[in-house]
């Protein structure tokens, strides 16, 4: 495996972007240090990407053109095809919709299934699967996964959803959950906690509900905000929201609930562990993820987390917390799961964050690269010896 010649296909790829762009930098990182030769395709990459990756990455750039999310993809999908034909790569590793992948992640949410989770159930809502961008984006998002060799999940979520919208046989599907830094995630003592409160400019006695995310629609800040007014009067709590300076359209709705004085925008935040330490609960009510790795950060740090079922890192919440994952679009058992937590002695949620932490650390960074280089070792041999045809592999978690 030392002499394979990987090429990483992503738009963009850094750690102070966007959760798929950091699965794709920490990707890269992990395997450089195991002595895979690489070449990132991508239209941006980060610098600090090269240099904690050393010698062994080069950088292949296939440029996005156009304005907005369908010519973005459309342009980057030619460009990549041009880059990767021109190349002479063992195996190809593809982390947007590109084609003729030997493993296709779907890092990005599955189109066909945000079609309908993410809409209204509405005649509006049917037609708008017909449009123009979104019929390309369909078309984009099929092509590439017909024309994978193999496709990795990082949920049974999405694996489920292949196989039902794109009736995707089971032996071309392999699951590999994410993995997180235990050197960045990790509890802090309650004095710790009560010093990086005063860092952030939190009250120290409150209690501190965090929301991350920069799709504030898709994340499920509204339902959030809805919930919390039922607590308006009887808990002393701060909302702390990282991913924007303003919660921007969701302002009226925090006034209405009666508290828009407890909604702390913290604005884009590019390393978030002192803000997962410094709070009680993380609390992400998405209407689909197929992974957010928030959870799984923040189960690291300590914190518990509430999340939906249409999140992929449910899988691993429901195993500490069946109760702390609720039904997508649904506040009142949002509300009833946040009550729970709330009525938790000191003691049982200090017990709680324990559990959380403990099934983190079963899936680190390293723990995912070893399972990656797995799946490319039995690929690489396979077709040395019989051609382009692949072995299934097991979900492997």
């Amino acid at each position: 495996m030392s002499e394979l010649e990987l090429a990483v296909v992503r738009r963009e790829c850094g750690f102070g972007m966007g959760g798929a762009e950091r699965y794709c930098a920490e990707v890269v990182k992990g395997l450089a240090a195991r002595g895979v030769n690489l070449t990132v395709v991508a239209d941006a990459m980060e610098s600090e990407v090269r240099l904690v990756s050393g010698s062994r990455v080069r950088f292949e750039r296939a440029q996005m053109q156009g304005r907005g999310s369908l010519m973005k993809n459309m342009s980057f999908f030619m460009s990549a095809r041009r880059v990767i034909e021109s190349g002479n790569f063992d195996l190809v590793l593809g982390l947007s919709r590109i084609a003729d992948a030997d493993v296709l992640r779907i890092s990005d949410p599955l189109h066909a299934a945000w079609l309908k989770l993410g809409y209204p159930r509405t005649l509006f809502s049917f037609l708008r699967r017909f449009s123009p961008r979104h019929n390309s984006l369909l078309s984009l998002e099929r092509r590439s996964i017909y024309s994978a060799r193999q496709i990795l999940t990082n949920s049974r979520l999405v694996a489920t959803q292949l196989r039902h919208f794109y009736k995707v046989s089971p032996d071309r599907i392999t699951t590999i959950y994410n993995g997180y830094d235990p050197g960045r995630f990790y509890p802090v003592s309650r004095r710790r906690r009560c010093e990086i409160r005063q860092e952030l400019g939190l009250p120290p006695d409150s209690l501190i509900l965090l929301f991350a995310g920069t799709n504030f629609t898709r994340k499920g800040l509204g339902l959030l905000l809805g919930a919390l007014g039922k607590f308006s009067r009887s808990i002393d709590f701060r909302l702390l929201v990282a991913g924007a300076r303003s919660i921007g359209r969701f302002e009226a709705q925090a006034e209405e609930a009666g508290i828009s004085d407890r909604v702390i925008p913290a604005g884009y935040v590019k390393d978030m562990a002192l803000f997962y330490q410094a709070s009680d609960l993380f609390v992400l009510p998405t209407l689909y993820d197929p992974f957010a790795n928030t959870c799984l950060e923040a189960a690291a740090c300590g914190t518990p987390v509430i999340t939906t079922k249409t999140n992929g890192a449910s899988e691993l919440i429901a195993r500490v917390s069946p109760g702390f994952v609720v039904e997508s679009g649904d506040s009142e058992s949002l509300a009833e799961a946040i009550e729970t937590f709330i009525a938790y002695s000191e003691q049982e949620r200090q017990v709680l964050g324990e559990r959380f932490e403990r099934l983190a650390s079963e899936y680190t960074w390293d723990r995912h690269i070893d399972k990656l280089m797995d799946l490319f070792a039995s690929m690489h041999i396979n077709a040395l010896e019989q051609g382009t045809e692949t072995v299934p592999v097991k979900e492997t978690g």
